[in-house]
């Protein structure tokens, strides 16, 4: 811990952690093992780091939601494993009108200032290219990639595995294996290179690329569509679960 840093005595901090210079780490934060504490970043309410985490210089993580209902209520944020989150970034922490808690998951990089806004939540090994928002509720499941300057809507939700490109401004549900694209952004393809990055089989991104042409590429509706989708590839895990996102969709789908 440098001799400049501010550390509340409540605050459970590793002894394997490292504090650099002028950070300000508040009473209810913890810090797990070996995590790294950049120059000048402030961790304040609520606030878990789990093991391995990386916050470079002037990062700030905890601070109020930027919500006019919220009262300065005892919410958190809670950062997993190996997430690495680089220099300006700000991450509010949750409100008691959702999840009370802002989370991201495990092996993320979240890069240059971004903006993770109240009751976010990242799955696992997502990406988050410069600059990019995510609105207040957002929800991103696995393996997302976010390019910079993205603007996600509040309540949207990011399916797995799906790929943003730089600068759109999302404003429905981006489905899973999907790439968007533009203001507003629409769909532009499968994300075959994601999928074959995570490591599946080419039978699996197979069912996925023709399930995608059968979703979007069809005058039929919706609902028949779907039916047809389900019908087709009834044991693909990755089909599966396009369909169930799909149909969960509150805010409407990119198209």
């Amino acid at each position: 811990m440098h001799a400049t840093a501010i550390v509340d005595p409540c605050a459970q901090v590793s002894p394997s952690a490292t504090i650099g210079p002028y950070a300000i780490v508040g009473p209810d934060v913890v810090l797990e093992n070996r995590v790294v504490i950049g120059a000048h970043a402030v961790l304040e309410g609520h606030l878990v780091l789990e093991d391995d985490v990386q916050v470079s210089p002037f990062v700030c993580i905890g601070q109020p939601p930027q919500d006019q209902k919220c009262r300065g209520e005892g919410t958190g944020v809670h950062i997993g494993p190996r997430t690495i989150i680089r220099e300006f970034t700000t991450i509010n922490r949750g409100t008691l009108y959702d999840t009370r808690c802002t989370r991201v998951g495990a092996d993320g990089l979240i890069m240059a200032y971004c903006h993770l806004a109240h009751d976010v939540v990242l799955g696992d090994r997502v990406v988050l290219s410069n600059h990019t928002t995510l609105a207040g509720h957002v929800k991103a499941e696995d393996e997302v990639t976010c390019g910079g300057n993205t603007a996600v809507h509040q309540h949207c939700r990011l399916g797995r595995g799906c790929f943003v490109a730089a600068g759109a401004m999302v404003e429905r549900d981006v489905p899973p294996f999907c790439r968007v694209f533009g203001d507003r952004a629409k769909l532009v393809g499968p994300n075959l290179r994601g999928l074959r990055r995570i490591g599946l089989a080419e039978s699996r991104i197979r069912a996925v690329k023709n399930a995608y042409k059968e979703l979007f590429r069809t005058t039929s509706t919706l609902e028949d569509t779907l039916r047809v989708v389900t019908s087709k590839w009834p044991d693909s895990e990755e089909v599966r679960h396009l369909i169930e996102f799909i149909r969960a969709s509150e805010r409407g789908i990119c198209r």
